[in-house]
């Protein structure tokens, strides 16, 4: 650094990137000495309104907002009306309709085994086009201890494959989930949702037509060769968030009998200019073998109109459907809390084929089994749940499936 630069650096204030105060409040600061007007954006806020900041005599603009909940936001700057990254930090978000910049509130870590993100290049073979995959494995993953449990999850119309894991943190969730025994170790598997480059909301329908098409020909086949997924509907589950989630709906219906939960955050049922979802769920007689649904909003989102239409239309329509209503508006701090109930809800699967198997977790040697519930309707609900005992499983599954109260079944740790 030559004597000039040590000069400018000495007279110039001391701008720092947002600082997270211990209560968890954020200060934001701005260099813009000729600006008339400066706003900060961020995605916790209601109703997604920018606010004013305030501007001090050394031609810097601040503002200080209220304790934030642990995990990733993304906010940005408006400058007379132009949208700002923050120019002092590194952690950016490409999306439309600009870059944002990642802020990141630390929470209590919880002491638990870490699993392994993989990034997983293919080429479809049908457009000819290089796509992506991300797979994230728990801790104690073994490829031949198969079939593993295995959730698709998709992601909105602003992100990426890898936005579930940088902004999401499913990875850090399942992990933590699996430490406290309220899950059990499965598989992540993130697609990009964008078959064709365009954001244009007409190619939504096409985007969903070609991504059918990689599920069953590329997505899907990976996940089972190359990391041990499994092809039981019983053990599959399918999410998404936003135009994710509206991709997970449309997908599934389209292959209704492999999987057994979906799930939709902030989801609006159509596909603009594409397919409505009552084609793609017509009104039945639920049967076995149909999946449940699962569907969550948050209060301040600018969808929950739309979303809670389509719980509306899968209950009328007679499928099996949840109503999951939570704090937040239309980003990934309601779309984590969603996560994390889906994973740390009783999932419905009816099986035919009576207990499953399921891997335990290799480092902390937690055995999982099913307890078999009736409701009054008849339905069977499989609940996922940690066994205090490995005993008695071949004389249980001989048993007759009965009503409540639920009986416990309690598979060996050996492997599948």
């Amino acid at each position: 650094m030559t004597w000039l630069q040590l000069a400018m650096a000495a007279a110039a204030p001391l701008w720092v990137a947002p600082e997270v105060h211990t209560d968890r409040s954020v200060t934001f600061i701005l260099a813009a000495p000729k600006a008339g007007s400066v706003q900060l954006w961020g995605d916790w806020m209601a109703a997604n309104e920018p606010q004013a900041m305030r501007r001090a005599p050394d031609g810097g603009w601040s503002i200080t907002v209220p304790p934030l909940r642990p995990g990733a936001h993304l906010y940005c700057f408006w400058v007379d009306g132009v949208r700002l990254a923050d120019p002092l930090n590194r952690q950016v978000k490409n999306g439309y309709p600009g870059l944002s910049s990642i802020l990141r509130i630390p929470e209590e870590p919880l002491p638990a085994p870490r699993g392994v993100s993989h990034v997983h290049v293919y080429r479809n073979r049908a457009t000819g086009l290089t796509r992506r995959l991300h797979v994230y494995t728990p801790a104690g993953y073994r490829p031949r201890r198969k079939p593993w449990p295995v959730l698709y999850l998709l992601h909105g119309s602003w992100d990426s494959d890898r936005d579930w894991l940088e902004l999401g943190q499913a990875g850090e969730m399942l992990d933590r989930l699996i430490a406290q025994q309220r899950t059990v170790p499965m598989l992540l598997v993130m697609p990009d949702g964008h078959p064709h480059p365009s954001l244009d909301v007409s190619t939504r329908a096409r985007n969903l037509a070609t991504l059918a098409d990689e599920m069953r020909d590329h997505i899907m086949p990976i996940a089972e060769r190359h990391y041990g997924a499994a092809r039981q509907a019983s053990l599959r589950a399918i999410a998404g968030a936003s135009m994710g989630g509206a991709q997970a709906l449309h997908l599934a219906g389209q292959r209704p009998m492999d999987f057994g939960t979906v799930a939709g955050f902030s989801a609006p049922g159509d596909i603009p200019s594409g397919p409505a979802l009552s084609q793609a769920w017509p009104a039945r007689t639920p049967v076995r073998g149909i999946p449940r649904f699962w569907l969550a909003c948050g209060r301040d989102d600018e969808y929950l109109g739309q979303a809670r239409q389509t719980f509306e239309f899968l209950e009328r329509a007679g499928y099996r459907a949840t109503w999951n209503l939570s704090a937040g508006g239309h980003g990934w701090a309601a779309w984590r809390e969603h996560l994390e109930q889906l994973l740390n809800s009783s999932v419905a699967t009816p099986s035919s084929a009576g207990t499953r198997f399921l891997p335990a977790h290799r480092k902390t040697f937690a055995v999982y089994g099913l307890i078999q519930r009736e409701t009054g309707g008849g339905a069977l609900f499989w609940n996922l749940a940690p066994c205090t005992s490995a005993k008695a499983f071949c004389r249980s599954v001989t048993q007759p499936l009965g009503p409540s109260p639920p009986r416990r079944f309690s598979p060996t740790a050996s492997r599948s």
